[in-house]
């Protein structure tokens, strides 16, 4: 795929990614080698959470990565962060306080 600001070809590959559930929150962990904060976008449209990154302009290597997903109503969609560091991307979705596991009080009688 080629970029409308420059010459160069971009090879268009799908991130791995690593899921885990905490008890407030998952967080999701994406592979975006090459790719800093410039190259990065994360876009929330309704419930579709889109990953789109680029590797960097002085990167040997010029990859484009894309991956989407679909959110649930028990997420805060208010609330999501996003970091990146050493190529990977880091995703917090905390749970709407109405979706998380609440106690229920038992009166004796």
């Amino acid at each position: 795929m080629k970029d409308n600001r420059d010459e160069r070809e971009y090879t268009r590959l799908v991130p791995k990614v690593d899921i885990v559930e905490r008890k407030d929150e998952f967080v999701l962990m994406a592979d975006l080698p090459g790719v800093n904060d410039k190259g990065l976008e994360v876009t929330l449209d309704r419930d579709q959470l889109t990953i789109h990154g680029r590797t960097a302009e002085e990167a040997y290597a010029t990859y484009e990565y894309e991956r989407s997903f679909t959110l649930t109503d028990r997420i805060d969609k208010t609330g999501i962060k996003a970091a990146i560091k050493d190529g990977v991307l880091t995703l917090s979705f905390p749970y709407a306080e109405e979706a998380k596991a609440k106690k229920i009080p038992v009166t004796y009688n």
